[in-house]
């Protein structure tokens, strides 16, 4: 065989190693907690992954055999307008599940933002493990993400991701602390059978002193919200006198993770609309039948709070979604408390909206046993300036602050009286009518309390004989339909 020959079989095998060396590196979707995606190699470090046209507000993917690679990914068909200020993030962690992979410790040297190429600030990420894309360009409907990987597999998120196995793990660890103020509960399990888990924090009292339920991932692909519940968690638990002071004066649910089923399967509707009779969970009806329990326990619920948060150029790090309207000063009193505490963030003071979400859990806790419902929207990846994780934490921390300093104010002291006020007519109600609702679930049997009243007077304008009702006849098998829904 001549030179040539030989060098030109030698130049082809090296091309074909290079390929199948190229061909190595992988886009991969589909397993827990990432949605499945249809993903086309262009070239042999050029992906496209097809969003879709259906709602999307989270993905995540594993990168493998990219050590020393710069590998694009284009976004097809990506909701443009709320993503266009959006980075990524990625890692290169084993195992997204550890406490270790979301460790946070202060930068030795730390370095200023600088501009990503799509124009947000990007923090100094040195200090952790998770990192943005800053090379993220628009062009039409894709989001174009070029990143230069160090390891053979690296993780890829639309934000930090939080699992419930690393939440598991987390409360684990809570639940050994030696300390009377904090108490890891279970109080179901979901469709699937994944526990469901709260966190109390307080020194007693919880008749007397105000209680804040905060709770994330009503929305279960809305990340962000976790770790700010798992911040509050933190500031509560720390040993500063402030944090001290809090606990003594307070009490506090925390639930970091409201449905577990979704957040693995990343469906963004799971359970939130079925805090109502007639549409409910599992979930729904283990979460209820806890806070109803609590309530008859003569304990108090005055402040429930609904994280969510939206995807990056929708608004700033913070933002009141919803305000119910027949509380519409107290609701306005609370924000505006909560938004001095919020100091060093970038604060949108308007609301979205005003109305009921009945059918939400923060809803039914407002409905039926007094609380002020609040929701927000946190954002991570604010068009002005991302986060880090230490960040998105603190803001954990501001709630708890934030709820505590209004539960000290004028205005608190008035939505902790009209909190009571409505307690003590609700236990009326059940006081008359308890025996009417032996057996039955705690979302059926609030709202037909809560209706009562009203279905009495109704029966006595047309007659009808109501002792059965006011408790001064036990029978009820006389009454109309088998369940209160035969008595519209």
């Amino acid at each position: 065989m001549g030179r040539g020959r030989l060098l030109a079989l030698s130049v082809a095998v090296s091309a074909v190693t290079a390929a199948a060396r190229a061909s190595d590196v992988r886009v991969v979707a589909g397993f827990d907690y990432s949605p499945k995606k249809r993903i086309e190699r262009i070239a042999p470090d050029h992906f496209a992954v097809h969003i879709g046209r259906g709602f999307c507000n989270w993905f995540m993917f594993r990168i493998e055999g990219a050590k020393g690679r710069t590998v694009t990914i284009d976004l097809s068909n990506a909701p443009i307008r709320k993503w266009k200020t959006l980075n990524p993030v990625y890692s290169y962690v084993e195992d997204i599940n550890a406490l270790d992979s979301f460790a946070v410790e202060r930068p030795r040297a730390p370095r200023k933002p600088r501009r990503a190429a799509n124009g947000p600030l990007i923090p100094d990420t040195s200090g952790q493990k998770w990192h943005f894309v800053e090379d993220v360009k628009v062009e039409g409907t894709t989001l174009r993400l070029r990143q230069r990987f160090e390891a053979d597999r690296a993780w890829l998120a639309m934000k930090y991701p939080h699992t419930c196995e690393y939440n598991e793990r987390f409360l684990d660890r809570l639940a050994k602390l030696r300390s009377s103020s904090v108490k890891v509960m279970e109080i179901g399990r979901s469709k699937e059978g994944r526990p469901i888990r709260l966190v109390k924090i307080g020194r007693g009292g919880e008749d007397r002193k105000p209680c804040v339920l905060l709770y994330a991932r009503e929305h279960p692909t809305e990340h962000d919200t976790s770790w700010v519940a798992e911040g509050a968690i933190r500031f509560l638990l720390s040993n500063t006198r402030e944090a001290r002071a809090i606990r003594e004066r307070f009490t506090f649910l925390v639930i970091p993770i409201l449905d577990p089923d979704g957040a693995v399967r990343s469906r963004y509707r799971n359970i939130i609309a079925t805090f109502a009779s007639g549409g409910e969970t599992p979930e729904s009806l283990v979460i209820a039948a806890w806070l109803k329990k609590w309530v008859d326990e003569g304990k108090r619920l005055d402040l429930a709070i609904s994280l969510h948060n939206v995807e990056s150029n929708e608004t700033r790090h913070l933002l009141c979604a919803i305000m119910a309207p027949d509380r519409i000063g107290h609701c306005r009193a609370f924000n505006s408390r909560l938004m001095q505490a919020m100091k060093g963030y970038h604060l949108n003071r308007n609301v979205w909206d005003k109305g009921y979400r009945l059918f939400r859990l923060a809803g039914f806790a407002g409905e039926y046993y007094g609380a002020l419902p609040m929701y927000y929207e946190v954002n991570s990846q604010a068009p002005s300036r991302h986060l880090t994780l230490a960040e998105l934490r603190e803001m954990g921390g501001r709630f708890v602050r934030g709820a505590a300093k209004y539960f000290a104010s004028r205005s608190g002291l008035r939505t902790f009286d009209e909190v009571t006020k409505l307690r003590t007519e609700r236990n009326l109600r059940w006081r008359k009518y308890a025996h009417l609702f032996e057996g039955e679930d705690a979302l059926y049997s609030e709202a037909w309390c809560r209706r009562m009243p009203e279905v009495v007077r109704l029966h006595r304008e047309k007659g009808y004989d109501v002792s059965w009702m006011t408790g001064k006849r036990k029978d009820i098998s006389r009454s109309p339909g088998t369940r209160m829904g035969g008595w519209k």
